[in-house]
């Protein structure tokens, strides 16, 4: 691969940074990567800066994310959503206790995975409830600031 392919197949692969950062620092890494093409083997260049892509990218991903400004209000999905998180905890448990104790499962011995999936079932209605509950405290504490 010539210089020019090379500098603009690594330009082009600068634009997977975060645009703050590209905008910022993509013409001196570009900059830096012609340098080395010109001091250095084309192989072991490219060896070089796909390995430091590997590594920055998604850390400089990371600390875009990190860096954004806190949002005024929760905006998490599902804050505002937690009546339905509880109320679908609700109703699964409400039919496994339902399965339970209804004939003819409460008569006679469920196999294997019958229990495995109600256990499985009261679990999961559990969590689902307390995910709403706790959902539904973090929302009203963010709708009426804390106090601390």
């Amino acid at each position: 691969m010539n210089t020019q392919r090379s500098i603009a197949a690594y330009r082009h692969l600068t634009s997977l940074y975060p645009k703050s950062f590209r905008d910022e620092y993509r013409d001196d890494l570009v900059a830096v990567f012609t340098e080395q093409l010109n001091n250095k083997h084309t192989a072991h260049v490219w060896l070089f800066a796909v390995h430091d892509l590997i590594i920055s990218i998604p850390s400089q991903h990371l600390e875009a994310r990190m860096n954004r400004p806190a949002p005024q209000s929760v905006t998490i999905i599902g804050i505002r959503h937690w009546r339905a998180f509880l109320l679908v905890g609700i109703a699964l448990l409400t039919v496994v206790l339902i399965v339970i104790n209804v004939p003819p499962y409460n008569e006679r011995q469920l196999p294997e995975f019958g229990w495995v999936l109600m256990m499985m079932s009261l679990v999961i209605s559990i969590g689902l409830i307390t995910v709403g509950i706790t959902m539904g405290i973090a929302g009203r504490s963010a709708r009426h600031g804390t106090t601390g």
